[in-house]
């Protein structure tokens, strides 16, 4: 289902909401003042700066920075984000919300989890496994357990956004307004 507003957020969007969660690419500013071992990703290659403080000279001036030796796959990339928020497009029905800035919230999350998600599957590459929920956890003499509703568990769905806290968080904006509350209504027999 297409959204207009949906369809406008951009991965710029993303990193501004999420600013403390993820590891972005520090992509080379020309605007921003660099200090010593900052490093940037500029063009093709990673630079670090060694001189107190930069603005505005680009990494290849081998006098400010030098060429340091870091991998992309170390950091959320645009492309990672552009991937989730198509599939998080996919999932989220903007008619559900009953206002834009509701509607936007909920879908960030949503594309959070997408992200963590296929950041973790690619991390596991041939070895990725399915495991679902863990609801305990030992370690030695050291127990933690919680448990979540059936209705959690038995739905596949729910049960897939249960595994990140940005799922958690996107389910908490959509099940109440898809499950419906119970209410009281006064009435009157007309008698």
């Amino acid at each position: 289902m297409s959204d207009a507003i949906l369809d406008a957020i951009t991965a710029a969007d993303f990193r501004a909401y999420f600013t403390r969660d993820f590891k972005y690419l520090p992509t080379y500013d020309d605007t921003t003042t660099y200090f010593l071992g900052d490093q940037v990703w500029y063009l093709t290659n990673f630079y670090e700066c060694i001189v107190a403080s930069s603005l505005g000279v680009l990494p290849t001036n081998i006098v400010n920075w030098k060429a340091v030796n870091l991998s992309q796959a170390d950091y959320v990339l645009d492309a990672d984000i552009d991937k989730a928020l198509a599939q998080a497009l996919g999932f989220t029905n903007p008619e559900i919300f009953e206002s834009d800035t509701i509607k936007e919230d909920a879908f960030l999350y949503c594309t959070a989890h997408y992200l963590v998600m296929d950041i973790r599957m690619a991390e596991s590459g041939l070895d990725s496994r399915a495991e679902g929920v863990v609801s305990s956890k030992n370690v030695g003499s050291v127990s933690v357990s919680y448990a979540l509703p059936l209705a959690f568990t038995n739905d596949p769905t729910w049960n897939y956004f249960a595994q990140t806290e940005y799922g958690k968080k996107y389910l908490s904006y959509v099940i109440p307004r898809v499950t419906g509350l119970p209410g009281i209504a006064v009435g009157d027999t007309g008698a």
